[in-house]
C-alpha cells in the first residue's frame, strides 16, 4: 500500500470529522491532486490566489459548471483547514501574507464597512 502524505492524511481526517461521504472525500482528494499537478508543486505551498488562477485555467479549458464548482469548493473548503504548518513561524507567515493581501485591497475593507451589520461593533 502506498504511503499517504501528511497533507492528504490531514485532509482525510478533517473530512471524516466533518462527516463527508467517501465519494466526496475522493473527489476532494482528486481536486487537490489536479491542483498540485497544474502548478507542479505540493498544495501546501500554494495559496488561495493560486486557487483563483487554477479556476481561470479550468474555465479556459471549457470545463462544465458542476465539475468546476466541485473542484473549486474542494480547494477553497479544504485549503486552510488542511494546511499543515511546519512551525509556528510558518503559521505566522501564512497569517501575515493573508493579512497583507487583504490590506492591499482597500475596496474590500470599505465594502465591509458599508454593510449594515458592521455598524453594530
Amino acid at each position: 500500500m502506498a504511503e499517504i502524505s501528511l497533507l492528504n492524511r490531514r485532509m482525510i481526517e478533517d473530512m471524516t470529522v466533518r462527516n463527508f461521504s467517501p465519494a466526496t472525500q475522493l473527489s476532494y482528494l482528486n481536486a487537490a491532486s489536479k491542483f498540485s499537478s497544474y502548478f507542479g508543486r505540493s498544495p501546501d505551498g500554494l495559496s488561495l490566489e493560486d486557487v483563483h488562477a487554477f479556476q481561470v485555467h479550468l474555465v479556459a479549458t471549457g470545463i462544465s459548471w458542476p465539475a468546476l464548482n466541485q473542484i473549486v469548493c474542494a480547494l477553497r473548503d479544504s485549503w486552510l483547514s488542511s494546511c499543515v504548518f511546519r512551525s509556528y513561524e510558518n503559521l505566522v507567515d501564512h497569517c501575515c501574507y493573508a493579512w497583507n493581501k487583504f490590506v492591499d485591497q482597500p475596496w474590500r475593507i470599505m465594502s465591509i464597512r458599508l454593510r449594515d451589520w458592521a455598524h453594530g461593533f
